[in-house]
């Protein structure tokens, strides 16, 4: 039988493989959280704009479930980001859920938004909460281009919003919320992304992350925009992106690789065949990140399409759901390069940080 001492070392040596103990530790948590499962636009790459499929009805997170999944995840969290799948402004007490967070002093708090919503009073309460940035998802500077892919938005009014956040942020006197963008790389817009850069710096824009666009089986009107098409045009003008960012002062959060000219035939896309092993790029994300939905349900990153959930937070501790078999069964597979699930093994997530863009299967058409 084994001794006690040497049991209580393979189980922490486990534990830091596969999962953590969480007694003690404090604030080491990422959480991307979802409070409904709407959307006030339809953008051509979304699911609400290609299925055409949101509810009649919205479920909103009830605010007693939110202020229980605050109870069980906030202590531990480092990071949170309201939404990665939905507009949290679409939220019906937005400011109600900002003072909830504000009990719980995360140290890093921001939102992810398309602005078209943004109003004085939240841009206040914003800044009250000292929140750390506005992440604003804006794919072109060119007026229909961006309408083309933002579906339901408007040009001038999302440009009078950010011009909004910099006067009140002038007159709190404070530099927070930081307004950074997100762009979707694609056929569409690469062309024109020096000119994009100019016109973030022109609004206030502090920071730019790029990622290309991914491209769902149903979105008959996004055929031909993934750049894994179009390599030569790509490589051109991501090679200059990073030169532009450094003459204007524009910090790039994220930026994908080129494409490289010993990149497998496009004639292969449809073969069975697929990265394996070593080939598969380690995802960090069970280790500290979680994705919850507003039903409380959690996965273990944006993309983790078909699978099962992890645990619900607001019914659940959040040690029994990190520590569960789900969470130790992944951990493992990661560490082994074992995978089995096919949104893992053809991973479009942002975990890659260069686009995957020698491996032709990130590309390939997913479904939604």
């Amino acid at each position: 039988m084994l001794g006690s001492s040497i049991v209580k070392n393979l189980r922490t040596r486990f534990l830091r493989q596969q999962g953590y103990d969480l007694i003690g530790k404090r604030r080491f948590l990422s959480i991307f959280l979802d409070l409904h499962n709407s959307c006030n636009l339809a953008c051509r790459m979304c699911h609400f704009g290609f299925k055409k499929d949101k509810p009649k009805s919205p479920h909103f997170i009830k605010m007693g479930d939110f202020k229980r999944l605050a109870e069980n995840m906030f202590p531990f969290t480092s990071e949170l980001a309201l939404s990665p799948c939905t507009e949290p402004l679409f939220y019906q007490d937005f400011i109600g859920l900002l003072k909830v967070i504000g009990q719980y002093k995360i140290p890093y708090f921001w939102l992810m938004t398309n602005a078209t919503l943004l109003t004085e009073e939240i841009v206040i309460e914003l800044i009250k909460a000292e929140t750390n940035r506005l992440l604003i998802s804006f794919d072109s500077h060119i007026k229909e281009i961006y309408e083309r892919i933002k579906i339901g938005s408007n040009f001038e009014k999302v440009v009078a919003n950010i011009e909004m956040v910099n006067r009140l942020k002038q007159e709190h006197g404070t530099e927070y919320p930081k307004i950074n963008f997100n762009c979707l790389l694609m056929r569409s817009n690469i062309e024109h992304v020096i000119e994009y850069l100019e016109f973030i710096k022109s609004i206030g824009g502090t920071k730019v992350g790029f990622f290309h666009v991914i491209i769902f089986k149903d979105a008959l009107k996004m055929k031909g925009e993934s750049l894994f098409h179009h390599k030569k045009i790509a490589n051109k003008y991501l090679e200059k992106i990073p030169k532009k960012a450094r003459e204007i002062g524009i910090e790039i959060e994220r930026l994908p690789g080129k494409f490289f000219a010993g990149a497998r035939s496009e004639e292969r896309l449809n073969s069975k065949e697929r990265p394996h092993g070593h080939d598969i790029p380690k995802c960090r994300y069970p280790w500290y990140l979680m994705v919850a939905d507003c039903y409380g349900n959690i996965r273990p990153c944006e993309f983790w399409f078909g699978q099962e959930s992890f645990g619900n937070s607001i019914e659940d501790s959040l040690n029994n759901i990190w520590n569960n078999s789900r969470y130790r069964r992944l951990r493992k597979e990661l560490l082994t390069g074992r995978l089995t699930r096919s949104c893992c093994i053809n991973c479009v997530s942002m975990s890659s940080l260069n686009g995957r863009v020698d491996d032709e299967s990130a590309f390939l058409e997913v479904e939604g």
